[in-house]
């Protein structure tokens, strides 16, 4: 009986499914957050998302926000970094650990860049940084500063379900991964988003448009796997993740 829950377990880990990243009829397998991951390339549900945003949506397309561009891709993740950098007119790949990607550069958005120059870049993009960032303020501050007007600000962060009010590690305890793996799930989280995120956008940019699963059509949902199945609440835990894009006026 136990072989037979072992196998049946194994078996609903995994959904075929076409992942809009790397085009492929694939496997996705499901990993502890109830997140399918493609087991062609590694997109995650926010990666997917992302590129539908860009493919279904005509008003944030590719061809609007992303082609003949200048990009700056704050942590990139491959499963997006091949096909963006290949219809840019520049992309900058940058990280506080460049030496992490080829041909990347150092960015510390809590402070100003003074390699990086003001109203330089078309649109920057983060998924799920801004919860490392000592300051996430700072960092708004100084992404706003790069960013051209009418530049689009894409990003996402881990909002779990039902949570409100964004929360803050201390000064005190950003240096204690105890705490910080105790408070929010993960030893490299400063603060878990609430639902409050998007007001805090509104702080720094003239719009912001904010994309859920639900913006698609429940075929493309299901052909992309644009949803997570979390079964279990977890601290980290984020139901239906969410892209958002802030514009500088």
């Amino acid at each position: 009986m136990k072989v037979i829950t072992k196998f049946l377990s194994l078996f609903n880990s995994f959904l075929f499914f076409r992942c809009n990243c790397c085009g492929f009829r694939t496997l996705g397998l499901k990993n502890k957050w109830g997140d399918y991951i493609c087991l062609s390339c590694g997109s995650s549900t926010r990666s997917r998302l992302l590129c539908a945003c860009l493919q279904f949506i005509e008003e944030l397309s590719y061809m609007k926000l992303i082609w003949n561009k200048s990009i700056l891709h704050c942590a990139p993740e491959r499963p997006t970094t091949k096909y963006l950098s290949a219809h840019s007119g520049q992309y900058v790949r940058a990280d506080y650990f460049a030496s992490r990607y080829k041909n990347s550069r150092f960015i510390d958005l809590n402070i100003e860049n003074k390699d990086f120059p003001s109203s330089n870049y078309d649109c920057i993009i983060c998924l799920d940084v801004l919860e490392h960032v000592p300051s996430a303020s700072n960092a708004l501050r100084e992404i706003h500063r790069l960013l051209k007007v009418d530049g689009c600000f894409i990003s996402s962060v881990p909002i779990p379900f039902g949570l409100s009010s964004t929360t803050e590690a201390t000064m005190e305890q950003q240096s204690d991964a105890k705490t910080l793996t105790r408070i929010f799930g993960i030893p490299d989280h400063l603060r878990m988003f609430g639902s409050d995120y998007e007001i805090l956008l509104r702080q720094y940019f003239g719009e912001v448009k904010v994309i859920k699963p639900s913006s698609f059509s429940a075929y493309i949902r299901r052909r992309h796997l644009l949803t997570s199945n979390i079964e279990i609440v977890k601290p980290l835990a984020t139901r239906n993740r969410q892209i958002f894009f802030a514009y500088k006026k």
